[in-house]
């Protein structure tokens, strides 16, 4: 499979071959992109479709915790307990 091979060579990459998704953490940086992109024409692997993702307050709190926010439990927008 091309994202075991991929996921060899970027690191922390990770593969969901479900999906069809390797995700590869960065700094968020324009050059970290370009950095990987290059490696995976390097290893002659092409893209077929790519998505950033921006860490939003779920991801940190899913960071230091370890447990995502269950919704279902914060006060909806606008009501008062």
């Amino acid at each position: 499979m091309r994202f075991a091979a991929a996921s060899a060579f970027l690191d922390h990459a990770t593969v969901d071959a479900d999906a069809l998704t390797l995700r590869v953490p960065s700094d968020g940086s324009l050059q970290s992109l370009r950095d990987v992109l290059e490696r995976l024409e390097r290893e002659s692997l092409k893209v077929a479709s790519l998505s950033v993702h921006m860490p939003d307050l779920d991801d940190v709190f899913l960071a230091i915790t370890g447990q995502p926010i269950r919704h279902e439990q914060m006060p909806q927008k606008g009501s008062v307990k």
